[in-house]
This record gives structure tokens, sequence and C-alpha cells, in this order.
């Protein structure tokens, strides 16, 4: 269970403040080994963590690249979901991994099989020609591009369903990225910061997805804690890109031991092989 926000720029600073924001957490049970973010090995112009749940490895919930290419991916929250016959962290990995695939292309090829996996949402995206690709088993569509320069917002509905969760968050953020003269570092903070909102909705409020209603209450807040069952917001991811193609990504993880929290700052310019 997971919750993103986004917006990416098809035009120049006269559109959008920065061609690309992501603001995102993941929740997950605190016992799932997880590598955190770092360069791949494997394939070095990957930049994100790795699943290493038995069965599951090699496989991520959000990346990035360093030729400007994102994707990340959020279970659809469902009371009895079918079995699994796929992992779903792959489609993310694979989409990342091959730089040959544009989003339209590796959407399309994607369509045929995306009911082979448990609920999912989908985006792939490519940060310089502002082009994202959404694809979900849980729409009629097969898979539909995203409106640029829109701040979107997923959780485990669909994108842009209107979860009070997702409807506060898309307001913070958006506070987060228009604050005056904060430059890309500092817009991150604040965005991590938006990320940590641990409000909880009203009863009346809360999404009707058929999991038991103590379920949605701790469910309900864009920052998860449900220490009874050692779930919880495990990390938070922040992306900002520039128009210059400087792009900024921090990642806050939670410790799953100590329950404290580690950032890491990778820094590097689109289509340039240097990155810190």
């Amino acid at each position: 269970m997971c919750i993103v926000f986004f917006k990416a720029c098809a035009g120049g600073p006269q559109c959008c403040r920065f061609r690309f924001v992501m603001a995102a957490n993941r929740d997950e049970f605190f016992n799932r080994p997880t590598d955190p973010a770092h360069f791949w090995k494997e394939a070095p112009h990957v930049l994100g963590g790795i699943d290493r749940e038995p069965g599951r490895e090699g496989g991520t919930w959000l990346g990035t690249t360093t030729d400007g290419r994102v994707a990340f991916l959020t279970n659809c929250r469902e009371a009895s979901p079918p079995p699994e016959l796929r992992g779903r962290g792959g489609l993310c990995a694979n989409f990342l991994v091959d730089q040959q695939a544009s989003p339209d292309k590796f959407a399309h090829s994607l369509a045929s099989e995306r009911h082979e996996f448990s609920g999912f949402n989908l985006v792939v995206g490519d940060i310089q020609s502002g082009n994202f690709q959404y694809v979900s088993n849980r729409v009629n569509q097969d898979y539909q591009s995203v409106q640029p320069c829109v701040l979107h917002g997923v959780s485990n509905g669909v994108l842009d369903e209107p979860w009070p969760k997702v409807t506060r968050g898309k307001a913070n953020i958006d506070a987060a990225v228009n604050r005056a003269n904060a430059d890309a570092d500092q817009v991150a903070a604040h965005l991590a910061s938006a990320m940590r909102d641990q409000q909880k909705c009203s009863d009346d409020q809360l999404p009707k997805t058929g999991v038991p209603i103590e379920w949605e209450r701790k469910l309900s807040p864009v920052f998860v804690e449900f220490p009874e069952a050692a779930y919880g917001t495990r990390s938070i991811a922040v992306q900002v890109v520039d128009h210059n193609g400087h792009s900024v990504f921090y990642e806050h993880t939670r410790d799953s031991e100590t329950g404290e929290w580690k950032q890491q700052r990778f820094s590097f310019s689109l289509n340039d092989e240097m990155h810190s």
C-alpha cells in the first residue's frame, strides 16, 4: 500500500516551476527485506530500492534513471485479492532497465498481460518529453496518457480517485512546490515534510474497499502508522528536476529494527553519467 504525487511538465518554465516533481510513500510490513535506494550494479543508470522478499527478489516499487525515465507502482486495495500469478515489482524494473522502451511502447506491450497480476496502478514516464502513461488492471482502458502540467495523485484506488488522503495530499504537495524562492533541495524538504501528514479522516469519508474498518482507519493518512501489525510507511522518496535537467532525489528510510530514520541524497543531471 503506497501513495504517490507527481507533476510532469511538457512545456518550459512559463508552464510549470519545475520540469518534474514526485513525492511517494512506501507502506509495507517492517520485516519485508528491502534494499534502500542506490544505483543498480547491473543497470547503473537506474536509481531505486529493491525488494528482497523471497520469490519477489529484484523488483521495485519506484525508480528513476539518469536519462530521465521514471516508474512507480501502487497496489489496489481489495478485500480478497485474486492469487497473484506474477510479481508486480518487475513492472517498474523492466521499464527502467530497458532504455529503448518508450512509455507508450512499454504501456502498449503490457496491456495484453495486465490481468495476469493482482490489482495495480503503474505509471511510466519520460521526464524530458513529459510523456507519461498510466496502466492499471482495475480500469477499462488498456492504458492512457497522463495529462501534463497537472498535479496527480494515486494511492490504492485508481489514478486521481478522490480518496481523502489523495485530495488532502495534493493540496499539501501543491503548497510545497510553490513555496516562494525555494530551490530544488528546499522544495524536496518541503515535499518530504508534506508526506509525513498523519491526519486521519472520519469514518464517513473512508473508502469502501472491503477490508476491515480498523484497517481503513489506520490506512487513511498519507503517512501510515500501524504498529500493532508491524506495518506502516517505511520510506519517503522525493524527486525534483529543474528545467536545466538537474535532478535531486532524496530517500528517507525507516530502519526496520530501530525505527530510526536515515536520509540519502542523490544528485545528477539528466543524460550525465556522473552521479553522486
